[in-house]
């Protein structure tokens, strides 16, 4: 898992990221949790967050914890390294860490879905290239390993799985040599679990009274938002492309998108009259 893989990452860490990008948070997190300097911490902290804006990155939702809860959370967290191609964790692995994205950036991806007999029944069944376009869109979906990009995650970002979680619905792989924040059951719970709850409150709250999931019981709705990731977008930002193979379900909770038509091409007797 996350754990091992990291602290061996940072034993053997590269000395150019540690020494140039990691230097601001090396200096204070990478010696143990219990002797760490908290001025140190403090700076270490404070330059994150204000590189922030400057790489025109908004610090995730799920971080913006009121209070120390940040702070607490360098304070006790484990700095760990990994090079670009190592994973925090598999699918299916149990989860141990909440992880955090301090620099860097990971692809969260999945195993392709298998086709299932009721599309090859309809592949027999129809041809009017419905179900071809589908399989296109999935081939398209894929990455060099076969596997489904279900999203990915950057500075600023958690991943977005909770200790004790028993089986990771993806993979988590770094993009480029990448730091990150780990905290572990006691930590987490230590740290951001009562504000993540807060959030998690609210987002059932916002669940049922917009009549989202109308038939869900409180339990469903609370293992429901648990799932949930909040994010702010930026306008003008594109946030789903027509015919492109998507893995994540979106709720507008503010603002308001615009859904557009791709352009159809026109038959060739209009284009001709035209």
């Amino acid at each position: 898992g996350a754990g091992k893989k990291g602290s061996e990452a940072s034993s053997v860490g590269d000395d150019e990221f540690l020494e140039g990008p990691a230097a601001p948070l090396a200096a204070a997190l990478l010696t143990d949790p219990s002797h760490r300097e908290a001025p140190l911490v403090q700076q270490a902290l404070d330059w994150w967050l204000q590189s922030l804006p400057a790489l025109g990155v908004d610090l995730a939702p799920e971080l913006n914890a009121p209070g120390d809860a940040m702070l607490n959370a360098f304070r006790r967290g484990r700095f760990v390294t990994l090079a670009k191609g190592e994973k925090l964790h598999s699918e299916g692995e149990e989860i141990r860490h909440y992880s955090i994205i301090l620099l860097g950036r990971c692809r969260l991806r999945c195993r392709a879905p298998a086709p299932t007999k009721a599309a090859g029944a309809a592949k027999g069944a129809n041809d009017d290239g419905g179900d071809a376009e589908e399989a296109e869109a999935l081939r398209a979906a894929l990455d060099e390993d076969g596997a489904v990009l279900v999203g990915t995650v950057g500075r600023g970002e958690p991943i977005g799985l909770l200790p004790g979680d028993l089986r990771a619905p993806w993979e988590a792989v770094c993009s480029e040599r990448t730091a990150v924040l780990l905290l572990g059951a006691e930590d987490y719970a230590a740290t951001l679990r009562p504000y993540h709850r807060e959030l998690q409150a609210q987002a059932v709250q916002f669940l049922q009274q917009h009549n989202v999931c109308p038939q869900g019981t409180p339990y469903q709705l609370q293992k429901f938002a648990a799932l949930l990731r909040q994010r702010r977008v930026r306008r003008g930002t594109v946030l789903l492309r027509a015919g492109e193979y998507h893995r994540s379900v979106l709720l507008l909770r503010e603002g308001s998108c615009s859904l557009f038509s791709p352009p159809q091409e026109r038959p060739p007797a209009l284009a001709d009259a035209g």
